[in-house]
């Protein structure tokens, strides 16, 4: 009976890796036929010349542009940037305290980590060292970065454990937060206009002058990142001052520092400016609480012990961010779909061709942030500093929405869970809690209409994914009943992360040309003459995929379990209290 049933998922294995292959195959020769057997322009826009094969590149994607203008600075500033900080470390290296943080093992089972305190070499060397890094790419907008962070701060020590405390520094971090998206990083020229001081020509030429010298980067767009560090320090300081307990057992090194509060001495100015500002993490993320990270920075143990990450583990993982880099430059020399769509040009095509389309830019999205994130991730983890990883499974891989978010941008969904999905009441009050995230989320990415309606987009399926799970969950007759019938379980799970990749492709959709393009994919892919059987083929491609998808999950997740286990019984020989 075993043999039969493993030869049965063998050959169901087999089938649904055929499919999809022939499914990818069609896409990739459709894309490449459009962007070679075209005469030049008739399919082409944001072109330019890359360096494999000299041929035409798709760059319509500002970010992507950006990213391969500046990723060999970025290397070149963390290379020197670790370097530095490896022989600080080596010269001042951390001291003995009295201080620990106590971790939760489990629900009986608690381990104490000794915390060192840095010497004062060390405190100038990392505020030095976040200077030169800050100032020449935001320039004289830092006058705006840290008097936002000095208030903020403030707030967190006046109030301290007052109810105020919390509620002040949503309001006033939110509002900067969209008063800097809506006013464009507040002009110099524009604040001496709303004062009526244009005709002191000394106050004009002073903000022409610092209008002038803005730096590199825009402090508004970098904003949001600093805005949940901003959040992060003043809440967990609230709930340390308040001794809040919690009944999440963690997962993982890193679940375990961020519900853990930190000696109180720790809560203070140095650590906040080194916690906001830390290079590696400053720019995209990943997200990282102030506990974990001030728990990492003066963890007394070695680095191995700190996070599991061997030097080969290290330069394996920034390795692999380079090599998907190439990749996709690759991937955008021989697929035009990112720019088929940016142009409108993809309203002409077929219905299997406009499907083909927007699935190929949905997982152009998915590696291009596969890049970004796991190129801070992996420099940080060089520092021995260690975060959630974002994109933890591919798109395909989900069998429901509330999945796909929990994987896409991991630290944003595990900040959004501890920062206002607990405080809203968790699970109780899910159905409400679930609109203000997606709509903080959708405004904290843009002060939009967009950005609104993809917010809306996602809280009604999602809404819907949760009403329909309460009816189908493990105990009511319905959930039983289904799975008790594997073969109509499977297929229901199947069906499920179908019609989930199609939602994502609409929100995607939404994302890059806005709402009132989502009708014309309807039209094209649903209604139009030939799509039906366009339907049916990219049914069983996604069908297909998401049960590949499945194996490859339940060996991940037992590989998890045996790391958690790992993980335990590292703290528990003889240190769990």
């Amino acid at each position: 009976m075993i043999m039969k049933h493993s030869k049965l998922v063998f050959v169901r294995q087999v089938i649904y890796w055929t499919c999809l292959l022939g499914v990818l195959f069609a896409g990739i020769y459709h894309g490449v036929s459009r962007c070679w057997g075209n005469p030049r322009g008739a399919y082409r826009v944001w072109e330019d010349q890359g360096w494999f094969l000299k041929a035409p590149m798709d760059t319509s994607d500002f970010q992507w542009r950006a990213w391969r203008e500046f990723v060999w600075i970025l290397t070149g500033v963390f290379v020197l940037f670790s370097w530095a900080n490896a022989r600080a470390k080596k010269a001042w290296p951390l001291k003995p305290s009295e201080c620990k943080q106590e971790y939760p093992l489990d629900d009986k089972h608690t381990f104490r980590v000794p915390l060192g305190k840095q010497s004062l070499p060390m405190k100038i060397f990392s505020i030095l060292i976040r200077l030169l890094f800050l100032v020449p790419f935001h320039g004289s907008t830092l006058i705006f970065v840290w008097g936002v962070a000095l208030i903020s701060y403030l707030i967190a020590k006046i109030f301290k454990k007052h109810w105020l405390n919390p509620i002040l520094s949503w309001i006033f971090l939110s509002a900067v937060l969209f008063a800097s998206d809506y006013w464009s990083g507040f002009e110099f020229r524009a604040i001496c206009r709303g004062l009526h001081l244009e005709n002191v020509s000394e106050c004009m030429d002073i903000a022409i002058w610092l209008d002038d010298h803005r730096g590199y980067l825009r402090w508004q767009t970098y904003f949001n990142i600093t805005f949940c560090r901003l959040i992060s320090f003043n809440m967990d300081y609230y709930w340390r001052l308040n001794g809040a307990k919690t009944s999440y057992v963690p997962k993982t090194e890193i679940d375990a520092r961020t519900i853990s509060h930190l000696p109180l001495t720790l809560y203070n100015g140095y650590h906040y400016f080194d916690y906001l500002y830390y290079p590696p993490l400053y720019i995209a993320g990943p997200i990282l609480t102030f506990n974990s990270y001030v728990s990492q920075k003066l963890d007394l143990r070695s680095n191995q012990q700190k996070n599991g990450a061997t030097w080969q583990y290290k330069l394996f993982y920034l390795a692999r961010v380079y090599f998907w880099t190439c990749f996709l430059d690759i991937y955008l020399t021989g697929l035009h779909y990112s720019s088929y769509l940016t142009s409108g040009r993809w309203l002409s095509f077929e219905s299997a061709e406009m499907g083909i389309c927007v699935y190929f830019v949905l997982g152009f999205m998915f590696t291009k942030f596969l890049c970004i994130w796991r190129f801070f991730r992996a420099w940080a983890l060089i520092d021995n500093i260690d975060t959630v990883d974002n994109m933890k499974r591919c798109f395909s891989n989900n069998h429901s929405f509330a999945q796909f978010w929990q994987s896409w941008h991991a630290s944003m969904n595990k900040w959004t869970f501890r920062y206002i999905y607990v405080p809203l009441g968790g699970k109780r009050y899910q159905h409400f809690s679930v609109w203000v995230i997606f709509f903080f989320v959708g405004l904290w990415h843009n002060l939009s209409i967009t950005w609104v309606t993809w917010a809306l987009m996602n809280c009604i399926f999602f809404t819907g994914e949760l009403v329909l799970m309460h009816y189908i969950r493990e105990g009511t007759w319905v959930g039983d009943l289904l799975r008790k019938w594997s073969l109509m379980w499977h297929w229901l799970c199947g069906t499920a992360g179908a019609c989930c990749i199609v939602v994502l492709m609409m929100s995607q959709l939404c994302l890059d040309l806005g709402f009132a393009w989502i009708p014309g994919f309807i039209r094209g892919y649903a209604i139009a003459p030939g799509s039906g059987r366009t339907l049916i083929l990219m049914y069983i491609a996604f069908y297909c995929a998401t049960h590949i998808q499945s194996v490859l999950k339940t060996r991940r997740l037992a590989r998890e379990a045996t790391e958690r286990q790992v993980w335990l019984r590292m703290y528990a020989d003889g240190k769990a209290e």
